[in-house]
């Protein structure tokens, strides 16, 4: 009896052994899943730990209550807040039930709870917890203990949420103050160097949610040297410093700075794995919002998708962080299908956000609850795809509940602040709570605004003039100067809030307020604009352009219709378009010019590598697809890094930042009293029927101006029912100026006539055009029969009637030297046809040109026959101060357009030669390529055998595409003639003008050019280049040369043979 007992003693202590070392066996398990961040480990360990804690002690045990914080790490980590919560009281519960709460791991318990309730939304039970948790805490720790700064940071954690979440003040003065008491406690004990730095960055991210900038910016910058110094420069800590700065930036739109914190954060984490890794997700998704907000939504949208599947590898789908990443790329696909051209928008990719939208929702709903700040992103986001998909009743109200929920106000500064979540100290392994820097991540909210101003509304407000309306919209306004004191003239915020409030005004008939509030929105834009075009490349300028033009073209509509009611306002119209009209155009050329001039040997070295790299892409472009040895997407990638590094390494733009400071009254300056100046601008706006539509102004300055004065010209369709043919033959151009015997006004009527009257007294014009104006031939606009512009006026084209060149840059006493091309040989073999047929006129052309200026002692460079190669001039034009090219040329449309274009038209006109191609007729590289750089060109020798396709050279395939051009140095050549058809054309975009060969030799730095706007006779063509560098040779000056070859020519023939070419500068 007594063996039989003693064994069965002896088994149940054997039993007890075995599962004690399995529950530490899982226990440590868990441990080390942590470590790596495997959350779905940790937690299967978690699950198996408190399963051997509950069989061996029973539920009511402090061994169970402690296995149950593995439970609440696992679900912690993974964003399943609902069920560590669940444990947490749980855990709470046993320890108060068997009278385990003296001793400081009830406290973190406590804590654990607290938080996680902070996190979820039940700020009401995270308070009473809190001081529940200040009072056990009292009697636990010493006053002046790190561990009780600890409950103090935690307590201003809570605070600082609820703060954030009902945007009141109160509450957020009451997290300074535990904030403040907990450094008083750190800044003792120098061993607590993580905590310090934790509750430092909490003071930052509790600053910026304050409104308070200037001194969260200090504490940031603070926090970053502090954990670089502390924890090594490749440190988690570090970089999530680095990262939360960075979001801070972009919060107060300064995107540069925040791309440069972003760019920083992920070199450290190059190479990152598990908790780094989840760090590198999170500033991945941080740069994305970036993008987002400069309008590159396709890489945006590329970059949420590698942050969302960097949180899967980690099974974190459930977390917050997860549900903003769907939230960022569900509004990056709804702003890239409403800024798309019609024929672009992708149906799919929109119902897919609404998905994506609804998905964040209910992750967010599992886990939190409202009101919370990035609850709120989402759901207006969702607001938002409501009123899209057309359910705009859903949508108002959906909206207006978030508003009365969050407290969000035009009177509350806070409100207006983009939040940034704080980092709370808990416990995991039943010690004392840990101070661990969360990442901020960035819950993108809407730009597209306008959609969530009821119509409706401000019509009735309108008609009826409410009394209450006028009060509440004064009382807003009243607290302006509060709002733009606190969050600076040009936060994205106070822009936002200026951009409400102005159809508010205008609503109520107050339309001097509305004039305010939106000179205060242009300058914000303005300054704005400027800040971000300084960092960005020329494609991410393009594509933030894009997505710009609607502020812009609301901008130039508004001073259009409140000029009658005040005429000044035309200033800051004026002003707008020398700033803006081809801002692209001038801050690239202005970052060449700082690097070339520079004696950076190092950022020199970086440009030729760049320029080696651009030259590689345009040589693959000019090949079929089939026959790329490299994809060019990889080396336009490799292009673009470096091209990032260029523009952030030359920031000095001298001349960039001086056209910028240009403003009307400097033009008025440089004008005499028989010169006028004329902007020409165009702009799409909807009219009262809601139709968009777009129309074309001439802004006119005179020396005698008290302001400009605007005048609405027409409509753009009235225009295009004139120059509605794609082709620029003998025929169209007759047909669109008329000639001697069949004279046309029509183009008078429509762009001249209107402005007429206000050039009185004026001989002398200098116009800058815009839109499809910059097809026109001013000169040649007839104004009566037999009476062309060009016999009243001289009329001088410009980019803008900012820019100023010299005047008389030419001079015979200069070392000077010219490269002329002339009768080039198009094939190797002369009796095959081919696309490009040799032009007599050409070879005549530069046979006439070289001796006129080798007379003068010109040092001359003439390539004719075989001899005139692409290469040559690619490697030689900038050492001449003179370009002339007699050959060729090309413009082909946007690959869309040509099927309206696809016609073969004949070379010859009777006895006319042009010197251009066909229609539709060519390789697919050029003519079918979807960049307009690559679609014009000039031609050289050896050109038929690529264009046929018998041979393929990526050296020198004898067509000098516009792309190309944009690669060279010609900063030294003040003249380029390009004597050929069409090269004054190209896809016109925007304000930046026409992008063919006239942007890609500005770019390359040329001073002037001669380009021609429509099929050039080859005949006529050398008549005319004979005559002006005869004339050039005799007045020394290139304007005056130029106005007097095209009255001589005039004279003698119809505006086809001499009103095509026109001087730009």
């Amino acid at each position: 009896m007594k063996t039989t007992f003693l064994f069965l003693i002896i088994s149940f202590f054997s039993f007890l052994s075995v599962f004690s070392q399995s529950l530490t066996e899982a226990d440590n398990q868990r441990k080390i899943m942590y470590e790596q961040c495997k959350y779905d480990s940790v937690l299967f360990y978690a699950e198996e730990a408190a399963a051997i804690a509950l069989g061996i002690s029973g539920e009511n045990s402090l061994e169970y209550a402690e296995s149950l914080r593995g439970l609440v790490m696992a679900h912690y980590h993974l964003g399943n807040y609902s069920k560590a919560r669940f444990y947490g009281q749980k855990e709470i519960k046993i320890r108060e039930n068997i009278g385990a709460t003296k001793d400081d791991k009830y406290i973190n318990a406590l804590v654990n709870t607290v938080v996680i309730s902070s996190k979820m939304g039940f700020y009401n039970d995270a308070i009473d917890l809190m001081k529940r948790t200040k009072i056990k805490a009292a009697k636990i720790y010493e006053q002046e203990s790190p561990e009780y700064a600890g409950i103090l940071v935690n307590m201003g954690c809570v605070y600082n949420d609820l703060g954030c979440s009902v945007n009141d003040k109160i509450f957020l003065k009451n997290a300074e103050e535990f904030f403040l008491q907990a450094e008083n406690i750190y800044n003792k004990n120098e061993k607590k160097k993580i905590e310090n730095l934790v509750n430092k960055l909490n003071q930052a991210v509790h600053k910026n949610n304050q409104g308070n900038g200037p001194a969260s910016e200090i504490l940031f910058s603070d926090a970053v040297t502090t954990s670089e110094k502390e924890f090594g420069s490749t440190s988690y800590n570090y970089a999530c410093a680095l990262n939360d700065l960075g979001v801070f930036n972009y919060n107060k739109g300064s995107y540069m700075q925040a791309e440069k914190y972003f760019t920083k954060t992920l070199d450290i984490l190059k190479n990152a794995n598990n908790k780094d890794k989840i760090l590198k997700a999170i500033c991945i998704s941080n740069s994305a919002a970036m993008l987002y907000d400069l309008g590159n939504y396709t890489t945006a949208a590329e970059k949420f998708i590698e942050a969302k599947q960097i949180l899967e590898e980690y099974h974190l789908q459930n977390h917050r962080y997860y549900a903003i990443l769907l939230n960022n790329l569900a509004i990056t696909y709804i702003s890239e299908y409403y800024y798309a051209n019609i024929e672009d928008k992708n149906q799919e990719q929109f119902l897919n956000s609404g998905k994506l939208f609804l998905q964040a929702d209910s992750i967010f709903n599992l886990n939190c609850q409202m009101p919370q700040p990035d609850g709120f992103i989402i759901k207006t986001n969702i607001g938002l795809w409501y009123k899209l998909n057309g359910e705009s009743k859903k949508s108002i109200k959906h909206i207006t509940d978030l508003v009365l929920q969050s407290n969000l106000s035009a009177y509350n500064p806070v409100s207006l602040i983009k939040k940034m979540n704080i980092s709370a100290g808990i416990s995991f392994d039943n010690t004392t709570s840990q101070s661990i820097i969360e990442p901020v991540m960035i819950s993108v909210s809407t730009k597209i605004n306008d959609h969530f101003i009821n119509d409706e509304q401000l019509e009735v407000n309108s008609q009826t003039n409410v009394a209450s309306t006028q009060f509440i919209i004064r009382l807003m306004i009243g607290k302006r100067t509060k709002i733009k004191k606190a969050l600076g003239q040009y936060h994205p915020a106070y822009a936002e809030l200026l951009k409400g409030l102005i159809p508010l005004y205008r609503s109520i008939g107050d339309f001097k307020m509305e004039e305010m509030m939106t000179l205060e929105c242009l300058k914000a834009f303005n300054h704005n604009m400027v800040q971000d075009f300084s960092f960005l490349t020329e494609s991410e300028k393009e594509i933030y352009m894009k997505v710009k033009m609607n502020e812009i073209n609301s901008f130039l509509g508004y001073f259009l219709e409140r000029r009658e009611k005040n005429p000044e306002i035309t200033g800051y119209a004026y002003d707008f378009i020398l700033q803006n009209k081809g801002l692209m155009l001038k801050s690239s050329t202005a970052m060449r010019a700082s690097i070339l001039n520079s004696n950076n040997k190092e950022l020199l070295a970086k440009y030729d590598e760049w320029i080696r790299l651009q030259k590689e892409i345009s040589s693959l472009y000019s090949l079929p697809v089939e026959m790329r040895t490299k994809d060019v997407a990889i080396v336009e990638k490799e292009a673009t890094s470096i091209e990032k590094q260029l523009v952030q390494s030359s920031q000095v733009f001298n001349d960039y930042t001086q056209t910028l400071r240009m403003n009307w009254k400097n033009v008025k300056d440089s004008l005499k009293s028989n010169e006028a100046a004329i902007e020409y601008i165009h702009f799409r706006i909807k009219d009262k029927e809601k139709v968009f539509r777009t129309y074309y102004c001439a802004m006119i300055l005179r020396k005698n101006s008290e302001y400009p004065e605007m005048i609405k010209l027409f409509e753009e369709n009235e225009l295009q029912t004139i120059i509605v043919s794609n082709h620029n033959n003998y025929t169209s151009i007759n047909n669109i100026y008329g000639t001697e015997n069949k004279p046309d006004n029509r183009l008078y009527q429509l762009i001249w006539k209107p402005v007429e009257s206000l050039l009185s007294g004026v001989n002398k014009v200098y116009i800058s055009p815009s839109g499809l104006l910059l097809k026109i031939s001013f000169s040649s606009i007839c104004t009566q029969k037999d009476v062309y512009l060009c016999d009243k006026l001289d009329i001088q084209t410009k980019g803008s009637t900012g820019n100023s060149a010299p005047r008389n840059v030419f001079s015979t006493t200069a070392d000077l030297s010219a490269l002329i091309f002339g009768g080039i040989k198009y094939g190797v073999d002369s009796t095959k046809s081919g696309i490009w047929n040799y032009l007599e006129g050409t070879g005549n052309e530069g046979d006439a040109i070289r001796n006129i200026l080798e007379k003068e002692q010109v040092n001359v460079k003439y390539l004719t026959d075989i001899k005139a190669t692409e290469t040559f001039l690619k490697q030689n034009a900038g050492n001449y101060n003179i370009l002339h090219v007699a050959t060729h040329g090309f413009s082909f449309p946007d690959p869309a357009e040509l099927h309206s274009a696809a016609v073969d038209l004949p070379e010859e006109y009777g006895s006319i030669a042009f010197r251009g191609a066909a229609r539709g007729i060519g390789v697919s590289s050029f003519v079918e390529n979807q960049n307009p750089l690559m679609r014009s060109g000039l031609v050289f020798a050896g050109a038929n055998e690529v264009w046929n396709k018998t041979e393929i050279s990526e050296t020198d395939d004898g067509v000098l595409t516009a792309q190309e051009v944009t690669q060279m140095d010609m900063r030294n050549s003040f003249l380029a003639v390009l004597s050929a058809c069409e090269t004054g054309l190209g896809d016109i975009k925007g304000n930046e003008g026409a992008y063919g060969l006239q942007r890609a030799f500005k770019m390359a730095g040329v001073k002037y050019i001669i380009m021609s706007l429509w099929q050039v006779p080859d005949k006529e063509t050398q008549e005319f280049m004979t005559a002006f560098y005869a004339k050039l040779i005799k007045t020394k000056d290139i304007r005056e040369a130029f106005t007097e070859t095209q009255k001589e020519m005039r004279k003698k023939y119809d505006p086809y043979f001499w009103g095509a070419f026109v001087l730009v500068e």
